[in-house]
């Protein structure tokens, strides 16, 4: 019904959202066929960058179900290539965690793919572009105070074009359009396409005028190879991914990077910080005075001698390693 009721207006996009939305439901439940025709109306109407990440998205899932996982390396590549081209996507606070976690799924399906494959240093570089992707959505509406440096004018207008970006965005996400503004949906998808091409046009001067500005809005990842040339013989750097399904580690040295992949999703990392965080609340928390020798700290179970502060500190400090 919302299909017929968007196509009968010439809402293209929202057409294409519902068929996003429709194709996704049938790749869930196993539906290829119909996920199949589902995509293809739904990459035909997409035009506008919004949708077509989803579209893209949806075309790796479907590929990994028909156990395609090359077909979806390159789906979930591309979906990427035009999640990173988008800019000012978030104004709504309640909404900026959800959109972030829907991209970042596109990642994670990347890196677990990569990481099957063989791929340990190119699903680095994707994990570090995700962090990178997420930060720059978490800091879009914020405004830095240059002052009257350099080339301030030239960052003046990339904000003031950055916010007028947030604005037409948010018109989107709240349903503003046709109403007192007088927009158009085509007219605000145009002006936001407008915006986002002359925005990208103050981003390469600023690449060339202000390097120190540029690097603050515009985060670019450093591949392993280039971080292991900078390291030390006696240094090792880990980094890490928490996925969905599985979480993967790099240890990246002056000799190279080795990759782990570890039976922990984000459902079991989060249960861990959970029980970390109460422990260190733990030792911080006297039932009693005394100083950190003598003072008397009760377990919680209460039924335990009582110890120190700096025993207790010490047992929750080895469960904690």
């Amino acid at each position: 019904e919302a299909i017929n009721l968007f196509e009968r207006s010439g809402v293209k996009e929202g057409a294409a959202q519902a068929y996003i939305r429709m194709a996704d439901l049938q790749i869930t439940s196993g539906e290829s066929q119909r996920a199949v025709e589902a995509l293809v109306k739904a990459e035909q109407l997409a035009s506008y960058p919004e949708n077509q990440w989803q579209v893209w998205y949806q075309k790796g899932r479907y590929a990994e179900m028909i156990s395609d996982p090359g077909s979806a390396i390159l789906h979930y590549k591309k979906s990427i290539e035009i999640i990173e081209q988008i800019r000012g996507n978030f104004t709504i606070d309640d909404l900026k965690s959800k959109y972030i976690e829907e991209k970042v799924k596109v990642y994670d399906r990347l890196i677990f793919l990569l990481m099957e494959n063989g791929e340990s240093r190119s699903a680095f570089s994707y994990a570090e572009r995700a962090k990178a992707r997420a930060f720059l959505d978490l800091i879009g509406s914020k405004k830095f105070q240059v002052g009257q440096s350099p080339g301030h004018e030239l960052v003046e207008e990339e904000q003031d074009l950055r916010m007028q970006i947030q604005t037409l965005v948010k018109m989107i996400q709240q349903n503003e359009l046709g109403g007192t503004r007088g927009m158009s949906t085509t007219e605000v998808y145009a002006e936001l396409n407008r915006s986002r091409q002359e925005y990208s046009r103050i981003l390469q001067r600023i690449r060339l005028e202000n390097a120190e500005y540029y690097s603050m809005i515009n985060i670019e990842p450093i591949d392993a190879e280039t971080i292991a040339d900078d390291i030390d013989e006696e240094t090792a750097l880990l980094y890490y991914w928490i996925g969905e399904e599985f979480s993967t580690a790099w240890i990246l040295t002056s000799a190279g990077i080795e990759s782990f992949k570890l039976d922990l999703p984000a459902t079991g990392a989060k249960q861990m910080v959970d029980y970390c965080r109460q422990m260190v609340r733990r030792t911080a928390e006297f039932r009693g005075g005394g100083d950190w020798e003598s003072g008397v700290r009760l377990p919680a179970s209460a039924q335990a001698k009582p110890i120190s502060a700096k025993e207790q500190f010490s047992e929750a400090y080895k469960e904690l390693i």
